[in-house]
């Protein structure tokens, strides 16, 4: 009989899989927040025996401010296992012959982790688990693949997906080959495209459940099937009960501030952003703000592609790094502007959830809600179907401070009726306990058969 059968109602042996360190205090990088979200439920819900699997290149330092947290989460009964390093190589992207063995032979032996499981067993060191989660890790994603468990994701962006958008980001950045360069480049690209598709898809079909954080993409996961559907993406702070005092008073101070951004400036969709700034939305606020002083912001570590800095070089643009206190940022800006989402990479982010739990007044375009349909334009956003339409209503909400308050409230009722941990974790947790029933009943049967 098996394990799961004989254990009965017994706790559920999870084992957590993420390529973040679980915390909040210490930064606001959200897969860092979105991890300590989902593991501190979980622990808390009594339901599971945790064990948390880091995954990465290199082991991301644990900030000192966060390390009360993670002791916090090993008093909730977490066990932490030593980190999985990776050695992940690229040989595919300068030896063309090992594109066309991956495409005839095993496609998924391209893919980042996906031999490493038995490193990650090792790791358990004789534990046992009943179920692996991983969380908004693609390298995490195939290592679990073929752990023998119920396997769940919680998942963000697809590779493929990424794949075309880098090269979309280049092109318009204008850094693509010419000539010859081009011919072969445009095959090499066709040819890794197809076999990231076949095995990414392939990883997939392993997974018991997949709780995708974008609508369109749940989509067609399901369309391709995969057992996957739309769960929200999550953030676990709120504004403070001053909030709007805080923004008349810091607004004040800044009545031209726009946030730009947040997150890795190096990251795909943040480079497409760029390219929608620099093309065409900062050109339009020009045309409508007419002379008026506006300033977008943008923050976050790292420094952007070499082909992507240029664009981001404007007497209008102040690239500001890493801050201090992100949140007194955003407090201060009138306008928190999204230029993610306006070319073909359409997916779900966090930043609408940060500007809301702040009161933000949120402009954006309106394919956001193509993964994000809780996105709604007069309620928690102003959104435009052009870079035109962008620039008026940025141009609307700075020189509106009613507008940006019910925009503002829009957003922080949003977070709270889809977007908090305490909404979304249960609804994967539900997930997680029929799966295992499921599984639980059907070898049940099997072993009465027997």
């Amino acid at each position: 009989m098996s394990d799961l059968v004989s254990r009965g109602s017994k706790r559920i042996r999870l084992l957590v899989v993420a390529s973040a360190w679980p915390h909040v205090e210490a930064s606001l990088q959200a897969a860092n927040v979105v991890s300590h979200s989902i593991v501190s439920h979980l622990a808390q819900c009594g339901e599971f025996e945790l064990s948390y699997g880091y995954i990465g290149t290199t082991v991301e330092e644990i900030p000192d401010r966060a390390r009360n947290e993670i002791d916090a989460l090993k008093r909730d009964g977490v066990t932490f296992l030593e980190p999985l390093l990776l050695d992940l190589p690229s040989p595919i992207r300068t030896r063309p012959w090992l594109l066309i063995k991956a495409l005839v032979a095993n496609p998924e032996s391209i893919l980042p982790g996906h031999n490493a499981g038995e490193q990650l067993r090792t790791l358990l060191d004789g534990r046992q688990i009943d179920a692996v989660l991983t969380i908004w890790t693609e390298t995490g994603l195939n290592t679990a693949s073929k752990l023998p468990a119920l396997r769940f994701a919680y998942h963000g962006n697809p590779d493929p997906k990424v794949f075309d958008a880098q090269h979309e980001a280049m092109r318009l950045a204008g850094a693509q080959p010419r000539g010859l360069a081009a011919l072969a480049d445009s095959l090499r690209r066709f040819i890794l495209r197809n076999i990231l598709e076949r095995a990414h898809l392939s990883v997939l079909r392993c997974y018991d459940f997949v709780a995708d954080v974008a609508a369109n993409d749940a989509a067609d996961y399901a369309s391709k099937g995969i057992n996957a559907a739309y769960m929200c993406n999550m953030w676990p702070m709120v504004p403070p009960d001053d909030w709007e005092a805080k923004r008349d008073e810091l607004e004040a101070a800044n009545p031209g501030k726009i946030v730009g951004s947040v997150g890795s400036v190096s990251g795909t969709a943040n480079s497409l952003g760029f390219a929608a700034l620099n093309r065409e939305v900062l050109p339009a606020l020009e045309r409508r703000l007419d002379g008026n002083p506006f300033e977008v912001h943008v923050y976050g570590r790292g420094e952007p592609r070499p082909f992507i800095k240029p664009l981001l070089d404007s007497p209008h643009i102040h690239v500001r790094g890493f801050v201090e206190d992100l949140n007194a940022e955003i407090l201060s800006a009138p306008v928190f502007l999204i230029s993610n989402n306006h070319y073909r990479f359409k997916v779900g982010h966090t930043r609408f959830l940060h500007a809301w739990s702040l009161g933000g007044c949120v402009v954006a375009f309106a394919d956001c809600r193509e993964a994000m349909p809780e996105i709604e334009h007069g309620h928690n956003a102003l959104l435009g179907r052009s870079a035109e339409e962008v620039a008026d209503l940025v141009a609307q909400a700075l020189a509106d401070r009613n507008l940006r308050r019910r925009i503002g409230r829009g957003g922080v009722g949003t977070l709270a009726k889809y977007y908090a941990p305490q909404v979304v974790v249960p609804q994967l947790i539900d997930r997680i306990r029929q799966e295992t029933l499921r599984r639980t009943q059907s070898q049940t049967t099997r072993a009465d058969a027997i």
